[in-house]
């Protein structure tokens, strides 16, 4: 029924708009499933303020999110609504994090379309799939298939007219990923990262910071520690997989005073059967925190597998533990990765839990770090440029002045 639909009537819709007019002082942003989050929150935050002649909007189904916006005096229109449908059709440029869905794909046609996407890869991504559940979208040897995922999901294959990446390095990655020239990317640093370094960017939508958030998390006395695992594609249960002892975990941060807190991937529905309220040292972050990167800096420690969300939080020079107990079985059944995994993890891995549990100790006792200066270096661009995205917007209005 939905492939009729996108037949009938939605990819009529999407060729006719083609022949509406733009309006370059109007540029949408949105970002996965309606949250205010990643890197398109900061692109919209900056741009709103720094170029006051256009008209930027967040776009999104939630309600609340636009009351609150609207009160900072921030523009932001309801995606299914006469007032969204005419805003996304007459918008000059569309800013995602992830694809054109993140606001309207069927109005994108001949938009300028600007993906930040959502981390810089160490597990492959997009074209570059070669096995788990998603090789066969981008990669099926079959005409038939290929054809039907591209009608079905048309999104996924859209080719941005601008990316970033922060240093040719990973130019050369992320051009093959998404099947586009090197010459459609801008040297400069991610959008989320900036709010790090500027201070003006932090907690804008997090209105019940103190509520939402364990107080703890300020407290001093305390050695904050953030656990955050990616997803695994098979569906895993991930505390299961990684064998985790709350009870030993507990009682270490207990004695040590340290808090754990745990922010697992949205699409992870596992950790909903634990009940993390008997616990006073380990706490999950609530689902209605969209966006942790105001609150990174607050982290001593980042203990993470593979997601790509240390070559961000590398940049504030604190540490990281790489806890990859399921290494092999995570490039058999979820993803490959890019590179060596030994060689580009630059911290200390822990294989099991009884390592891990020996690695924080490590840390937290013996206060034993890992140098990542070298690493920086040779990732990241030669000079300061990594830190800032002010490059992209410049870039998008010097196209559309």
């Amino acid at each position: 029924m939905k492939l009729i639909v996108k037949i009938m009537l939605l990819w009529p819709m999407y060729f006719l708009i083609g022949f509406f007019s733009r309006n370059k002082k109007i540029w949408c942003f949105g970002s996965y499933k309606n949250k205010f989050n990643d890197n398109t929150k900061y692109a919209y935050i900056k741009c709103s303020y720094k170029y006051p002649d256009v008209k930027c909007y967040w776009v999104t189904d939630d309600n609340e999110l636009i009351t609150e916006l609207s009160k900072i005096g921030l523009h932001a229109v309801k995606r299914r609504s006469l007032r969204g449908l005419y805003i996304m059709s007459r918008a000059c440029v569309y800013f995602v994090s992830s694809y054109t869905t993140d606001i309207f794909f069927w109005t994108s046609n001949r938009c300028y379309y600007v993906n930040l996407w959502h981390g810089l890869p160490l597990k492959k991504i997009e074209y570059d799939i070669d096995n788990g559940p998603l090789c066969d979208k981008y990669n099926s040897n079959s005409v038939i298939k290929k054809f039907l995922y591209k009608v079905k999901e048309p999104e996924c294959f859209k080719q941005p007219n601008l990316m970033f990446a922060p240093s040719d390095f990973w130019v050369n990655i992320l051009s093959k990923a998404f099947n586009i020239g090197s010459e459609r990317f801008i040297r400069c640093g991610s959008p989320r990262t900036d709010v790090f370094f500027e201070k003006k960017l932090t907690r804008l939508n997090d209105v019940n910071y103190e509520e939402k958030f364990h107080l703890k998390l300020k407290a001093k006395q305390f050695k904050n520690i953030l656990l955050m695992p990616t997803f695994r594609d098979s569906g895993v249960d991930y505390f299961q997989m990684a064998k985790f002892n709350f009870g030993i975990m507990e009682e270490f941060l207990r004695y040590n005073s340290c808090q754990l807190y745990v922010k697992l991937h949205p699409s992870d529905n596992h950790s909903k059967a634990i009940d993390f309220s008997i616990y006073k040292h380990i706490h999950l972050i609530s689902e209605e925190i969209d966006d942790i990167y105001p609150y990174l800096s607050a982290f001593d420690l980042l203990i993470t597998d593979y997601s790509s969300i240390y070559l961000d939080y590398i940049l504030l020079n604190k540490e990281i533990l790489f806890y990859c107990f399921d290494l092999n079985d995570y490039m058999l059944n979820s993803r490959s990765l890019y590179f060596n995994y030994e060689e580009f993890t630059p911290g200390y891995k822990a294989r099991d839990f009884e390592q891990l549990m020996s690695r924080i100790n490590d840390f937290v006792v013996k206060d034993i770090r890992y140098d990542r200066t070298v690493f920086i270096s040779e990732y990241f661009s030669s000079d300061d440029s990594y830190i800032n995205s002010d490059a992209i917007y410049e870039h998008v209005r010097k196209v559309h002045s």
